[in-house]
């Protein structure tokens, strides 16, 4: 596999053996959102404006709240405040709601996310060594495999077919090993020491866990 300065995160998560590799990968830029915009970059005009028009999901909220910088948090809410109260005196009447709050993190991410996928799509179509290595690991989880084949050609049934009976294998398994960890509650069971237990489910939300929450 040709690496490219694109493709380079691609390849280092692939090898990295996590139940989905495009997971890591939102985590990762998940994870550099939140310290770009608890960082200096809270200062910048541009980026002001940003937060101060999305502000943030709670579930980002949250997250920067618990890390140890609290006054680039704190400098970003009050911006938003003084913009939402702008905003409230402009209004005569009670503004009509948007269709979906938004989230600086969120959208930054979601950008991030969608040259990742093109490229894992064109690596997955052209670099044959890039598909035996993805072949050769756990994959993806059942909605970034939704995500990837969505964006597949027509005349491109055979790749489709190939990253199927990946998948597949890989949640016969799974089902083989949950039905398993079941059979471990019957008081019945020969399988009450069975020590790969306790990956079992953590595995299965890996795999079959939606979208990140927005």
């Amino acid at each position: 596999m040709k690496e490219h300065i694109y493709t380079i995160p691609l390849g280092e998560a692939l090898q990295a053996g996590e139940p989905c590799f495009l997971c890591k990968i939102e985590r990762d830029l998940e994870e550099r959102a939140l310290d770009y915009f608890m960082g200096a970059a809270v200062m910048e005009p541009d980026v002001r404006l940003v937060t101060n028009a999305l502000g943030f999901c709670r579930q980002h909220h949250a997250a920067m709240y618990q890390m140890s910088r609290k006054l680039p948090l704190a400098l970003a809410m009050q911006s938003r405040l003084a913009e939402i109260q702008k905003a409230l005196h402009k209004h005569k009447k009670p503004p009509v709601p948007k269709p979906a709050y938004g989230c600086a993190v969120c959208s930054r991410v979601e950008g991030q996310m969608e040259n990742c996928l093109e490229n894992c799509v064109w690596l997955l179509r052209t670099d044959e060594d890039f598909l035996r290595k993805y072949l050769a690991s756990p994959g993806v989880c059942v909605h970034h495999f939704y995500t990837i084949t969505a964006q597949l050609r027509r005349g491109e049934g055979e790749l489709y077919k190939t990253l199927q009976q990946h998948l597949a294998g890989q949640l016969a398994q799974l089902e083989a090993d949950v039905e398993r960890f079941c059979r471990m509650f019957d008081y019945k069971s020969e399988d009450t020491e069975w020590q790969e237990a306790g990956e079992v489910l953590p595995l299965a939300i890996a795999k079959l866990s939606s979208g990140r929450k927005k």
